[in-house]
């Protein structure tokens, strides 16, 4: 399928024709499966789950999709990092498994995180997942502010690397190779704790 096709669906699909969405969908699911095989590991469970992530951040790919490159090369950067941002965090190797009965903020032992869950009503992977997003904010005090941004436009507010540069006035490979060194500095501080 031609750039111009795939940016025909998309512009029909942005006007409210969701079954162009879905053909776009439909042309690239062996790319999404095979992304979720490689990320599952052979759990087809998960398998599964982490298709319905790549289909739905492919679908919310579409609206941003510029026809430049294939829907594809463009939608997999962050079909990826929603994968990894699903799997179970002993999958993603970003650090120890919180206990429940541990505190909740270091040096504070009146609460712990099994009182915040019974408190709030939350799931233990929403507050596993903000303890995470708590230390990795803690971590990302350390980078400089534009690798700092570019982490920020990608895993928080849910954008494409090429949307984050954009946005952050960047041209693609400098925001990849900033990205890169974020990430590299992140995976060391991680480990560490």
């Amino acid at each position: 399928m031609s750039n111009s096709t795939e940016l025909e669906l998309a512009q029909q699909y942005c006007n409210g024709n969701k079954d162009a969405g879905l053909e776009l969908l439909e042309r690239h699911k062996g790319m999404i499966i095979n992304l979720a095989r490689k990320y599952a590991r052979g759990d087809r469970t998960l398998e599964e789950d982490l298709i319905q992530v790549g289909r739905m951040t492919a679908l919310r790919a579409i609206p941003h999709y510029d026809g430049s490159v294939k829907f594809m090369s463009y939608a997999t950067t962050g079909i990826i990092h929603a994968m990894i941002g699903a799997l179970p965090q002993d999958s993603r190797n970003l650090g120890r498994i919180l206990s429940l009965d541990a505190p909740f903020k270091r040096g504070d032992n009146s609460r712990t995180r099994l009182d915040l869950l019974a408190a709030k009503g939350d799931t233990f992977e929403e507050v596993e997942r903000a303890n995470l997003i708590a230390k990795l904010s803690e971590v990302m005090e350390g980078l400089p502010a534009l690798q700092r941004n570019i982490i920020e436009k990608i895993y928080f507010e849910g954008h494409p690397i090429n949307v984050a540069a954009q946005a952050l006035g960047l041209t693609g490979p400098t925001a990849r190779l900033e990205y890169k060194k974020a990430i590299d500095y992140l995976r060391k501080q991680l480990a560490k704790n």
